[in-house]
Formats: C-alpha cells, sequence, structure tokens
C-alpha cells in the first residue's frame, strides 16, 4: 500500500473509488492513499456529478 500511496501523490490526476459499506476500512486506506472513496451505493447515486467535477476546468471547479 505505501508505494502505491507515494505513486498516487506523484501523480497529477485523481482516482476516484468506491467500496462495500462493510468494509469501511478499506475505504479509510483508500483515503490515506489519496483515493477519493466512496460506499458503493453513494458511488453510483454521484456517479454523474463526480466524473463532471473531475473533467470540469480547474477554473470551474
Amino acid at each position: 500500500m505505501a508505494r502505491g500511496r507515494s505513486a498516487l501523490r506523484r501523480r497529477s490526476s485523481q482516482v476516484i473509488g468506491f467500496f462495500s459499506h462493510v468494509h469501511e476500512d478499506t475505504g479509510r486506506r483508500a483515503r490515506e492513499a489519496g483515493v477519493e472513496a466512496y460506499p458503493r451505493s453513494r458511488f453510483w447515486r454521484e456517479l454523474t456529478a463526480l466524473v463532471t467535477a473531475l473533467v470540469a476546468p480547474d477554473d470551474q471547479r
């Protein structure tokens, strides 16, 4: 996980992901690694808004 964490910090892109609500520790570890992680139900409910925000020009975020 540490190697992945440092690789994520070097990237200029943003990583989003989801996890099962019963695996909150997975979500916590993903966030610590720099992933914008959501419980699966929220991820799918808000996916359009998440992707739209990621592709918007920097001055519109």
